[in-house]
């Protein structure tokens, strides 16, 4: 799997992202799909779901996301065949 999808400018895609982001998708429209089923007024699951996803991104540009792993201090030995570090 590709983890950089593609870039535009200063925004990079992820596919891990995409996949986030079309699983969400792919949750509200059934929500909204098993809403209209049972009667409910589907417009609740549009409107929380942008409520959430305003919150979500605007701690995100706010810094609360998750840094890269730092990767600069690994054992040299742990990636050897027989899985056993040095």
């Amino acid at each position: 799997m590709y983890l950089v999808l593609f870039k535009i400018g200063p925004v990079t895609v992820y596919s891990l992202g995409l996949l986030w982001a079309l699983g969400a998708l792919a949750a509200v429209w059934i929500l909204r799909l098993e809403l209209k089923r049972y009667g409910y007024d589907p417009e609740v699951a549009g409107s929380a779901g942008s409520q959430i996803a305003a919150t979500i991104l605007s701690l995100e540009l706010a810094g609360g996301g998750v840094d890269e792993p730092d990767t600069s201090n690994r054992c040299p030995g742990a990636n050897s065949r027989s899985g056993h570090a040095l």
